[in-house]
């Protein structure tokens, strides 16, 4: 009956709260509208849970905003915040148009702090004059704050994921703002690992998409085969290739596979490849993407392999062309990071190269310290052997590499330095793309020192990291951020300006669950999308949980 309740509250709330935003067409044609259906949802937040965005003690006005390609400024309207209709200009017609609803306490005045305190945004959506009418769902949470996948249909939506066993999945935005789950496994019970074939139970075949538009979860194919720890890379035109992983025969062990597959989104079917992985080798822990698009290859590199010397080696593949590339590492590495550059050794008038650097990992003799850059042009790949440089601080596995484009950086981010997600480091070192390596000095440390978390970038200068295993084993809750501030000698005629790289914790709420070995993503909405991983080895997290940013 409480649930009841409670159910009747958020869909009561949902409807009462809608909002008729008009969009008037132009040219002569009739008006067509657009009716933003704003969902409240509570949110953790450092104050604590269930914290309400529609505080009636706090809100005064709402903000309703239009943003996208070829919009001069931002469509705005501010009302009161009682007001149940909200009109704005012409929307122009156009791609990626996202509507934005914002709670504030006085003037939607984002210089002054504090003022605006709840936000959600729509999945990006087409405008075309002689649209039907439509609604478009935005689900307002607290800023700065985790919730859960909301509820908005009827009968209710399925809010969870689909296959809870998801160690080792991926995700991948789609090109309709959906997000695809892949994969993973069950970890055996007493398991003192999670990331080898002996330490898989099941490997699921199963496969689902989350929407945002609605909070759901719907299962889509199943693969050809189970998969756990492959590799997922979206192609130009949206189809998703699925490469390698651990996979099972009939109840049997988990063993490596060198089968491609290809998920093919309008019909949510999965098609295997005609052409696996080079000379058949199989490969998991690897890492791939894609290096081209006229035809649209992918590099991918290292793993734990079979035979194991592929490990050591690259390769460019085509789907249903198969290997048209092929060369060696300078090590068997496994857990390891890779980033996708496309201003390699950019200084002055040289815009520089694209190339793919991959960071640390580990194999059978210990944790890997090499840092190695590739150049790509085309099918050519070449190792940039003058600047093949090593790990400030020693080798890391299980670390993270977020690319920060406008700032020509890469931070590399925690990782074990020891075997056996063993001595989690807090180490964040900074790889600048000009000096093609890094800077002596240039450091910074995490609050908690972690291994197997995640890190998103959230916007050009902000990284949300996550989660992890911290000294002991143990599963951390916690979430930091890195950002870099521009400080300047003077700041309103720009001179003496920099930008200062910080470690940030206590500004964010904790992860709850913790968990450690999940996936997360900036999903089409603008917020981090957290889901799978373990609490312990041996117990799946089935939950998800979106973090929605300050």
């Amino acid at each position: 009956m409480k649930n009841r309740l409670n159910q009747m509250k958020r869909v009561f709330a949902a409807v009462l709260l809608a909002v008729a935003f008009l969009a008037c067409g132009g040219g002569g044609t009739p008006p067509e509208l657009l009716t933003v259906a704003v969902h409240p949802v509570t949110g953790t937040t450092l104050a604590g849970p269930n914290q309400n965005p529609f505080d009636a003690s706090q809100a005064k006005k709402m903000r309703f905003s239009v943003t996208g390609a070829g919009i001069e400024g931002v469509l705005e309207s501010v009302v009161d915040f009682n007001t149940h209709q909200a009109v704005l200009p012409d929307i122009p017609e156009g791609y990626g148009r996202q509507v934005t609803v914002e709670v504030c306490k006085e003037f939607c005045d984002e210089k002054m702090a504090g003022d605006i305190f709840a936000r959600g945004r729509s999945v990006p959506l087409t405008v075309k004059h002689n649209d039907p009418e439509r609604t478009v769902n935005v689900f307002v949470s607290p800023k700065n704050s985790f919730s859960s996948p909301a509820d908005t249909s009827n009968p209710p939506a399925n809010t969870s994921l689909v296959q809870g066993e998801r160690i080792g999945a991926t995700m991948t935005v789609l090109d309709d703002g959906n997000v695809l789950i892949l994969g993973g496994a069950r970890i055996k019970t007493g398991s003192a690992s999670w990331t080898r074939a002996e330490d898989l139970d099941v490997v699921i075949p199963e496969a689902e998409v989350y929407d945002p538009r609605d909070g759901s979860f719907t299962a889509v194919g199943p693969m050809t085969i189970p998969r756990a720890f492959h590799q997922a890379v979206k192609l130009s035109d949206g189809r998703v290739v699925v490469l390698g992983g651990y996979t099972q025969i009939a109840g049997g062990p988990a063993s490596i596979t060198d089968s491609v597959e290809v998920f093919e989104p309008d019909s949510g079917v999965f098609r295997q490849s005609s052409q696996g992985l080079s000379g058949g080798a199989g490969r998991a822990l690897f890492t791939a993407a894609l290096a081209g698009t006229s035809p649209d290859v992918i590099f991918l590199a290292g793993g734990l392999s079979d035979p194991k010397a592929a490990g050591s080696t690259w390769d460019m593949y085509i789907l249903d062309t198969g290997t048209v590339a092929h060369g060696p590492l300078s090590t068997i590495r496994y857990n390891h990071a890779m980033s996708l550059l496309s201003t390699y050794g950019r200084t002055g008038s040289d815009p520089g190269t694209d190339a793919f650097i991959l960071f640390g990992g580990e194999n059978d003799q210990g944790i890997v310290s090499d840092v190695e850059p590739f150049t790509v042009s085309g099918f050519e790949v070449k190792a940039d052997d003058t600047a093949t440089t090593k790990l400030p601080g020693g080798g890391r596995t299980m670390l993270t590499a977020v690319h920060v484009a406008q700032q020509g950086i890469i931070y590399v981010i925690g990782g074990f330095t020891d075997t056996g997600h063993n001595q989690p480091s807090n180490r964040v070192d900074v790889f600048r793309e000009g000096r093609r390596g890094f800077v002596d000095g240039e450091v910074l440390f995490l609050n908690a020192a972690r291994g197997a978390h995640t890190a998103a970038l959230i916007d050009f200068n902000t990284i949300f990291v996550a989660g992890g295993l911290g000294f002991g084993g143990n599963t951390l809750p916690s979430t930091e951020l890195i950002i870099e501030n521009l400080e300047c000698d003077d700041l309103e005629n720009q001179i003496g300006c920099k930008y200062v790289i910080t470690s940030v914790a206590s500004w964010t709420p904790d992860l709850a669950p913790a968990r450690a070995g999940h996936m997360s993503v900036f999903d089409s909405t603008r917020r981090v999308f957290v889901a799978g991983g373990f609490s312990q080895f041996s117990q799946p997290v089935k939950t998800a949980t979106l973090y929605n940013p300050d």
